[in-house]
């Protein structure tokens, strides 16, 4: 059995994939900045696409996109900034979140702005 990191990295490669297939374009991963991380930053159709991706083995009790609190959406937006006015980047931004739920073939759905600045 996968150890907890190894799944959110396995969930985080195929979220990738994912995404590649719907014809975006992975510009980087895992972007760091101060406290907060970026699993995915994308383009797509003229679009800067901020990707949280959330792997889990099932629902439990609570919605997994309900797992992103308050503090994660601030982290979120504070290190999108800094991406944006470092790489001085003029495209307008949204977040996404991809979930993915079971091991082995999970079901994935992706949520365009589900985190709303």
């Amino acid at each position: 059995m996968a150890t907890h990191n190894d799944f959110g990295k396995q969930g985080e490669q195929l979220a990738e994939q994912f995404l590649i297939n719907k014809g975006y374009s992975i510009i980087a991963r895992n972007y760091h900045f101060g406290k907060g991380e970026i699993d995915l930053i994308t383009t797509h159709q003229d679009m800067l696409v901020f990707i949280e991706v959330r792997a889990r083995k099932d629902e439990e009790i609570i919605r997994v996109t309900d797992t992103i609190r308050k503090k994660k959406k601030r982290l979120l937006l504070k290190t999108a900034n800094h991406f944006v006015d470092e790489k001085d980047i003029d495209l307008e931004c949204r977040f996404d979140v991809i979930t993915l739920i079971g091991y082995g073939k999970p079901t994935i759905e992706h949520i365009e702005e589900a985190i709303v600045p």
